[in-house]
């Protein structure tokens, strides 16, 4: 009996242990990142000076300054995210004001509100030597709990460069440098590598929809246009494409729908009337070119004449499509970086369905690669258009021999420079090789399947059409008995006639 209590005890006391090493080991990876930079130079002491003109934080920068700043971004980058995240302290803001010298150099988690940016230069000699031309300051404010900060980024969203912003949703994984507490409310001062946004306006729908699903729009800005997919070490352009899938996975299929099909309407409305400033242009361009001697000139004129000739060709397409509740794909070919995460709604044949198995990312585990030939390829080459999806419709066939019908709601994520199945033609010398082209890659969740969808959602159609065969069959069936009575009738009737009776009538024949 005082074995089984003294076991119990040891268990006990063996399993509280086990359940606290998570924690133990949390606390020392909390920390692990302040010992790196304290390795590169960059401790406390450096940390609390940074900026400082009597006690406050200040705008002017000193080469110290700069050199500690760009110290901090450098060990950002050189690890991988996963080995950040296990860095990345959980903890409450108002800790950091309760204890700010406890926190120096801490690496957290923050989600936030950006209210405005501007760009700094970095210092020639310093640019030279890190690589890097220019960092964002950012005034950002949160409301959980109330304080306000200054952020240090190497990048912010491309889209923000273009206009004013306020209020955009953030989150970022930063480096605490500098902690202050007034009466009102705290005030931090933050370094991180990028930032992660959610946009709630000002962006194409298809953006939104992801932002809304949690995907890092942001991402979208290290899409590498007619190339293929680039390697992780020169964009996060794998990332983007992974999270959009999950997106489109948790997206309601109806709705994607049905945003894609207004904005096919949107897009044409947008391009009905820009056309008459484009026949406009077009015309200016044509005359000048014809009163322009000058070589250059009308090198130049010829180039402009030829893309206003381009985007006519466009408006155009797209209008046509749109009659069809269709997208065009003569924009995606045209300007593809203007067109990222655009909502998307193509038909077409189905030739190619194969899947690619990602281990590397449990989450998606597979995707499948289709390639689709829509009305519009024999304007393109008859080049497909290659649509990436989770997943396939119940019974859809595989394989690289397809004829399937097939409708695609999704976005645009890149335009792909592919390798066909074409060999080009050796030149003299030269070694035969596959034939490289781009064109746009579609990401969705699932293609809908038009022979399937039209039997499922139609069973009254099925039914109808098995209802009046029958009805075919049965009127069939009443003339015939119909028409062998009155035979049989009009057989029996003569039979009763008298046989002189039926001389007279011959007679008067």
């Amino acid at each position: 009996m005082m074995f089984c209590k003294s076991f119990r005890a040891c268990l006990l006391t063996a399993f509280l242990f086990m359940a606290a090493l998570p924690a133990l080991h949390a606390s020392e990876d909390a920390s692990a990142f302040r010992d790196v930079l304290a390795l590169a130079g960059v401790g406390p002491d450096e940390l609390a000076q940074f900026g400082q003109d009597a006690g406050q934080i200040s705008d002017v920068w000193q080469a110290k300054d700069w050199s500690l700043l760009t110290q901090i971004l450098y060990r950002l980058r050189q690890y991988p995210d996963e080995q950040l995240q296990q860095w990345t302290r959980a903890t409450q803001p108002q800790r950091w004001f309760d204890e700010p010298a406890a926190h120096g150099g801490q690496l957290v988690e923050v989600s936030a509100q950006v209210e405005s940016w501007e760009a700094l230069p970095v210092p020639q000699e310093i640019a030279q030597a890190q690589g890097l031309s220019t960092v964002y300051r950012c005034q950002f404010g949160s409301d959980s709990p109330a304080f306000t900060g200054t952020l240090i980024s190497r990048k912010i969203p491309r889209r923000w460069k273009s206009g004013e912003i306020k209020g955009e949703a953030v989150r970022f994984r930063g480096v605490i440098v500098q902690v202050s507490k007034s009466p009102a409310q705290g005030r931090v001062l933050l370094v991180t590598d990028r930032l992660a946004w959610y946009p709630r306006q000002g962006v194409p729908m298809g953006q939104l929809l992801l932002a809304r699903q949690g995907m890092d729009v942001a991402l979208l800005d290290e899409v590498v246009h007619r190339q293929p997919f680039v390697f992780p070490s020169i964009s996060r352009e794998g990332e983007a494409f992974y999270g959009c899938l999950q997106a489109l996975g948790r997206m309601n299929h109806e709705e994607l729908a049905a945003r894609c099909k207004e904005n096919v309407a949107t897009a044409a409305d947008k391009w009905r009337k820009a056309q008459p400033d484009l026949r406009k242009q077009y015309k200016a361009a044509q005359e000048q070119l014809a009163q322009t001697a000058t070589p250059k000139k009308r090198k130049d004129l010829q180039k402009k004449e030829a893309a206003l000739r381009e985007r006519q060709s466009v408006a155009a397409a797209v209008i046509k499509q749109s009659e069809q509740g269709l997208s065009s794909l003569g924009p995606l070919f045209v300007h593809p970086e203007s067109e990222v995460g655009e909502l998307i709604q193509l038909e077409g044949v189905a030739r190619r369905a194969v899947r690619i198995a990602v281990p590397e990312r449990p989450k998606i585990g597979a995707y499948f690669e289709i390639e689709i030939f829509t009305p519009e390829a024999k304007y393109l080459e008859s080049r497909p258009v290659v649509c990436c999806v989770n997943r396939l419709p119940t019974g859809f066939p595989e394989g690289d021999v397809l004829s399937e019908p097939v409708r695609v709601s999704g976005i645009f994520f890149k335009s792909w420079l592919y390798r066909t199945r074409e060999v080009v033609k050796p030149g003299e010398g030269e070694t035969g090789r596959q034939r490289r082209l781009y064109t746009p890659l579609i990401l969705a969740d699932a293609p809908t399947w038009l022979q399937v969808s039209e039997s499922r959602q139609s069973p009254w159609a099925l039914w109808g059409g098995i209802a009046f065969v029958l009805a075919l069959a049965a009127m069939w069936l009443t003339m015939a008995r119909s028409a062998r009575r009155e035979r049989r009738a009009r057989q029996a009737g003569a039979a009763r006639i008298p046989l002189d009776e039926s001389s007279k009538r011959i007679e008067r024949g």
